[in-house]
């Protein structure tokens, strides 16, 4: 279904343009967080494909997610899956978002489903965007690219 008609199904308005243009990114690196193996392994296959110069760390929920974060150097941007145990992806955002260090690395959630209500909370806890994630490859790898696009030059 596109942007539009899901944005107009939900009686939702488009992001404003301050949360939509990030500032270009020196890291080469992004953080994927996910509990899904399975999409974790995607999410890389997408990166290599589309940004091969790109270094995709992977967590499987929100502590390996804080654990990493503590070690590694600034990234680019950090992809939260919503939909986790222990810790949601709207935990990790809060967390994220509270903490000086990490506040300022841009956040994207990802998610098979998004309700109104998700929607505002995400934005009020400083998600810089979210995205529904897409079935097949092709559609999924053009989502992040585009998105990509937004974070690095070329």
């Amino acid at each position: 279904m596109p942007t539009d008609a899901i944005l107009k199904l939900f009686r939702l308005r488009p992001l404003p343009n301050e949360l939509i243009h990030w500032p270009m990114s020196e890291s080469r690196i992004i953080v994927y967080v996910d509990d899904d193996e399975d999409d974790r392994d995607l999410f890389s296959e997408v990166i290599r494909t589309v940004r091969p110069d790109l270094e995709v760390v992977l967590a499987k929920d929100g502590h390996d997610a804080l654990e990493k974060l503590g070690i590694l150097s600034t990234p680019a941007c950090v992809f939260i899956d919503m939909n986790m145990p222990k810790m949601s992806g709207l935990q990790l955002l809060g967390v994220l978002k509270s903490d000086p260090r990490l506040s300022p690395i841009p956040a994207v959630i990802l998610t098979t489903a998004l309700t109104p209500h998700q929607r505002v909370e995400l934005i009020g806890l400083g998600a810089k965007d979210y995205l529904i994630k897409p079935s097949s490859f092709e559609d999924f790898k053009n989502m992040l690219k585009s998105n990509l696009l937004k974070l690095f030059a070329g």
